[in-house]
């Protein structure tokens, strides 16, 4: 997806009268993490809105849904994060990638590992140019 800077992260969903499981693997994704970080946010809410020039970062979704668009150069991908348990993902997004984060549902979280410290000069704030036409949905 995006030539290789985005990849989807299947998730095993592991549910019985007791509640779920869900776990994640990070060294199949390849990510070597040095900081997490929950972000929780109100239906409506948009987060994120930046890119990194060098950091990788896998988006989980925790509760609610979620919606993420990411962009690279011209193309948009937008990729929704569900409770459904039959389409648990991650998202790894490479450096490269500008994302942003909306918020459907008010009891929304998503947890990001990141394989870089905070670096404020790493962002990427400038949003990329929209494309002719709607963005592929996933």
């Amino acid at each position: 997806m995006l030539d290789g800077y985005v990849r989807l992260i299947p998730l095993t969903c592991h549910v019985d009268e007791r509640g779920s499981l869900t776990p994640i693997y990070l060294a199949d994704a390849g990510l070597i993490p040095v900081r997490s970080f929950f972000v929780t946010a109100l239906a409506g809410a948009v987060r994120g809105r930046h890119g990194h020039r060098k950091c990788r970062e896998l988006l989980v979704r925790v509760s609610g849904t979620i919606e993420v668009e990411i962009r690279r150069g011209a193309e948009i991908v937008t990729i929704r994060l569900s409770a459904d348990p039959d389409d648990q993902k991650a998202i790894l997004m490479e450096p490269g990638v500008w994302a942003e984060q909306r918020y459907l549902t008010d009891d929304a979280t998503l947890l990001v590992f990141a394989d870089a410290p905070y670096d404020r000069a790493d962002y990427v704030t400038e949003r990329p140019r929209d494309v002719a036409g709607p963005a592929q949905e996933q």
